[in-house]
């Protein structure tokens, strides 16, 4: 991915320390984690892919 973009965004705090916990287990920034369950929920929204594939392939552009 070599465009990117900043957005600024505003999470409940429960929320982020669910992601911040989630992403550590899986040795990823929230960043990465964030960004892996965009691309994964777009993927699969959108019918190319099922969701399980959509996070593995997340991680490896993250």
């Amino acid at each position: 991915m070599s465009d990117r973009s900043k957005l600024n965004l505003r999470l409940p705090e429960d929320l982020r320390e669910q992601a911040m916990v989630l992403a550590e287990r899986m040795g990823l920034s929230l960043n990465a984690f964030i960004v892996m369950a965009v691309r994964s929920q777009v993927d699969y929204l959108q019918g190319r892919l099922p969701a399980a594939e959509a996070n593995k392939r997340g991680r490896e552009k993250a």
